[in-house]
């Protein structure tokens, strides 16, 4: 038997499951954030349905979006059997919603994002989920899901969940790599770091900029091109990841090498940033690393961050020091992050 989810707009709904006697309960926590900002949604409520159709009347609404960070819903086990789809969808824009306030798969301005998976006796299963908005308008099979644009199997093996329960093989759809969720182990580069996929530097997104592939590189083939597109502080982040559970006393250093752009007029400092958040995505800590200024030479901007709480949402950005000008533009090559202690 399947059981499906389906968000509308921004917020999620939650709803909560409590443990029984000291065992851990069965049960799925769908955590659900966007690589966008909240903003860019239409409506401000997600309905939450239950059964086999995405149909009828929201369960529980709530009207919360901080963040990037949409909400979490907590299923747990029931008659419907085992297995379980998950399926959360939104609005980009107020006409793509259906006269039942649904966003049908395939139109422009809905994305549509699932996960297929059982529950695990006495086990709760983190699922986290990454609107995508390179998914708007794409339309996938039932058992299918949409990553990066693309169609990929929603299957996911909840024996090999140690930690997040993440697709197969590939970045989840902004929850990192297929590693796990735990920090052990972490690092090397960020998803699409070395940007040699794509004209419009796949896999990263950000605030009042533009993305395109350019040849001068640090390493590789090719680097990302970012240029200023509004009169403010620009940002950049990666769209997927890196998921981490951090704790207490680890120490990261989150990286990336800067390069004027040679065509484009100067470019202001720029910083690399880590926060760490709980799980409803309130920020636990923060730190902003030391400014550079790109010039025609390969610098290194980093951040190197030892947490005294942590948490399991694990943000990683760099943000201009300035209010840039339409116009300028500077290159980024070989973003990473990683864990030192």
């Amino acid at each position: 038997m399947v059981r499906r989810i389906a968000a509308t707009a921004t917020a999620i709904a939650m709803a909560a499951a409590l443990p029984l006697a000291c065992r851990e309960p069965t049960e799925m926590k769908v955590r659900v954030t966007t690589d966008f900002d909240c903003a860019r949604l239409a409506q401000n409520e997600v309905s939450v349905r239950l059964g086999e159709a995405v149909t009828g009347a929201a369960s529980t609404v709530s009207r919360t979006c901080k963040d990037r960070y949409v909400g979490t819903v907590v299923l747990t086990r029931s008659d419907r059997g085992d297995r379980v789809t998950v399926e959360v969808m939104a609005a980009l824009s107020p006409a793509a919603l259906a006269q039942d306030g649904t966003c049908p798969e395939g139109t422009s301005g809905c994305i549509h994002a699932r996960r297929s998976l059982s529950f695990l006796d006495h086990t709760p299963l983190p699922v986290p989920i990454t609107l995508q908005q390179s998914c708007a308008g794409i339309t996938c099979n039932p058992q299918e899901t949409c990553v990066d644009g693309a169609c990929v199997p929603a299957a996911i093996d909840s024996s090999q969940c140690h930690g997040d329960c993440v697709l197969q093989g590939r970045p989840d759809a902004g929850a990192g790599a297929d590693a796990g969720a735990d920090s052990a182990g972490v690092g090397g580069s960020l998803a699409h770091g070395d940007f040699e996929d794509g004209a419009h530097c796949t896999g990263w997104s950000g605030d009042g900029i533009s993305l395109t592939r350019d040849p001068l590189a640090h390493s590789g083939q090719a680097s990302c091109r970012i240029c200023a597109t509004t009169a403010q502080s620009i940002s950049f982040r990666p769209n997927a990841g890196p998921y981490i559970v951090s704790h207490a006393g680890e120490t990261y250093v989150l990286s990336a090498w800067l390069h004027a752009a040679p065509d484009a007029g100067a470019p202001l400092g720029m910083q690399a940033v880590i926060a760490v958040s709980d799980e409803n995505g309130e920020l636990n800590e923060s730190l902003y690393g030391s400014s550079v200024t790109p010039t025609d030479t390969w610098q290194r901007v980093s951040v190197t961050f030892t947490l005294q709480y942590g948490g399991p949402i694990f943000d990683t950005y760099f943000v201009g020091t300035e209010t840039w000008d339409v116009g300028q533009c500077f290159l980024v090559d070989d973003a990473e992050v990683e864990r030192v202690e």
